[in-house]
């Protein structure tokens, strides 16, 4: 029978030419770091849908003609898009609030 060897993974690693170490994926040094990019992910994506729902509610008035149940609708449309627009912009104060903070500690 053939005698088996027993190799760590590191040593293998290092057989195969690396250095044994791994490497961070994400590329951040710290927690924070990495909220803040998660962060103006989300905003960067946030942004542009929120053009397009002003637009969309827009839309809906226009469309509405006088028909107070369509006007309602899109009045409720006006108001939640609104609301998200403040929750967006919210985010991204609170969480530039809480970096400079963390960085004074």
């Amino acid at each position: 029978m053939p005698e088996e060897t027993t190799t760590s993974m590191a040593e293998n690693m290092v057989a195969a030419g690396g250095d044994g170490l791994f490497t961070n994926p994400l590329g951040s040094a710290s927690f924070e770091i990495l909220l803040a990019q998660i962060l103006g992910v989300v905003v960067a994506i946030g942004v542009p849908l929120l053009g397009l729902a002003i637009v969309y509610v827009g839309f809906l008035f226009v469309t509405a003609r006088g028909n107070e149940q369509q006007i309602e609708s899109a009045k409720r449309a006006f108001f939640w898009t609104v609301i998200g627009g403040f929750v967006l912009i919210g985010a991204a104060a609170i969480a530039e609030v809480i970096k400079e903070t963390i960085g004074v500690l």
